[in-house]
C-alpha cells in the first residue's frame, strides 16, 4: 500500500472502522479466517502477539503499524492471538474491500508486480493450510479408483501454483502434461474468442485430465475468474503410480465420457470442436456453417 497515491489511500480509510480496545482486549483471535480477521491499523498503544491468551507476548508492535495485510491478500488464518496490551485505537478494514481495491481496481502492471510478491507467499499458506487430501482426490474420476496408498503418493508429487483474476491457468491449443485441482478460488472455461464462458469451475474440482492422457492440445481456456489456488499433478507421476490394469481402466472411462462429451456438443452454441476440427489442415478455412454441419453429421 506505500505506493498507492492519495486518492485510493483515502477511499480505503473512508471504509475503515474505528475502534478502541481496552487492556487486554483481544483484537484478532487465533485461527480466525481473514474475512472477519481483516486487515488492523494501529493508530495508537500496543498489540502483542502471543499462541495463547494466557501466554506471555511472543511479540509486540506498536502504533503506527499495519497488521495482517498479507494475510488478507493470501486468504490466511491468523496463526497467533492479537491483544491489545494497553489502551488501543485501530482502524479495520474488511477483506473483502481491500481485494476489491487490489483485484478489480489496481492497474494490470501494478496487479502484476503484486502477484510476483504474493504467489511464493500464497503457496505457502496453501501448502500449510490447504493441503490436497485423499478425500479430494477421489473426486476426480482419474484418482477415484486408486488405492490409498497409491494416491498419498501422488500428493507427494503435486506442485501448488497460484493464478490472479485473468490469468490463464490452460490455453487453448497448447500441448501440457499437467493437470489440475481447483483448491481455492473460481474459474471460467472459454472457447475461441467468446466472450462469455461455456461453463465454471467450483472449489474441488479437476481439469485437464483428458489432454494428459490422451496427449493431445487444449480444445479451451481456462481462466482465473478469482484469484485461485490449483494444486498441479505432472503426467509422469501419474503413469508412475498406475499398473497396466488401472491405467487400462482409466482409459476405458475416459473414452466412454469423451464419446458422451462429443454426442452433447453437437447442440452446445458455442462449439469446442470447432476448434479441434480447424486444426485439421483440409478444414481449417471451412466456415462455422460447414464445420457445425460435419459436426451434426458426426
Amino acid at each position: 500500500m506505500s505506493d498507492w497515491g492519495d486518492e485510493r489511500l483515502n477511499e480505503l480509510a473512508q471504509k475503515c472502522m474505528v475502534r478502541h480496545l481496552h487492556p487486554r482486549d483481544v483484537a484478532v483471535y487465533k485461527g480466525e479466517p481473514p474475512f472477519s480477521a481483516g486487515v488492523i491499523v494501529l493508530l495508537s498503544g500496543t498489540l502483542n502477539f502471543c499462541d495463547r491468551i494466557t501466554d506471555l507476548p511472543v511479540k509486540s508492535v506498536s502504533a503506527p503499524a499495519v497488521i495482517g495485510d498479507i494475510d488478507t491478500l493470501c486468504d490466511a488464518p491468523s496463526t497467533m492471538f492479537a491483544i491489545a496490551g494497553v489502551h488501543c485505537d485501530i482502524a479495520v478494514l474488511v477483506q473483502k474491500t481491500l481485494t476489491r481495491m487490489v483485484y478489480e481496481l489496481m492497474p494490470k502492471a501494478e496487479l502484476r508486480t503484486l502477484a510476483k510478491e504474493l504467489a511464493p507467499q500464497r503457496a505457502e499458506v496453501v501448502r500449510r493450510f490447504f493441503p490436497q487430501t485423499v478425500p479430494l482426490m477421489k473426486q476426480c474420476w482419474v484418482c477415484c479408483d486408486l488405492p490409498t496408498d497409491r494416491i498419498e503418493d501422488l500428493i507427494r508429487t503435486l506442485k501448488p501454483q497460484t493464478f490472479f483474476p485473468g490469468d490463464a491457468i490452460v490455453t487453448q491449443g497448447t500441448l501440457t502434461p499437467y493437470m489440475y485441482f481447483l483448491r481455492r478460488g473460481e474459474a471460467d472455461i472459454m472457447v475461441d474468442s467468446e466472450e462469455k464462458p461455456v461453463n465454471q469451475l467450483k472449489p474441488g474440482v479437476s481439469f485437464g485430465e483428458m489432454s494428459v492422457l490422451f496427449n493431445e492440445r487444449r480444445i479451451a481456456n481456462v481462466v482465473a475468474r478469482t484469484v485461485c489456488d490449483v494444486w498441479v499433478m505432472d503426467q509422469r507421476y501419474l503413469e508412475a503410480v498406475c499398473d497396466k490394469k488401472t491405467r487400462k481402466n482409466i482409459v476405458r472411462r475416459a473414452t466412454r465420457m469423451r464419446t458422451k462429451w462429443l454426442a452433447d456438443q453437437k447442440d452446445v452454441p458455442q462449439n469446442p470442436l470447432t476448434t479441434t476440427i480447424r486444426q485439421i489442415p483440409t478444414l481449417k478455412h471451412c466456415s462455422e456453417t460447414t464445420l457445425k454441419e460435419l459436426i451434426h453429421a458426426a
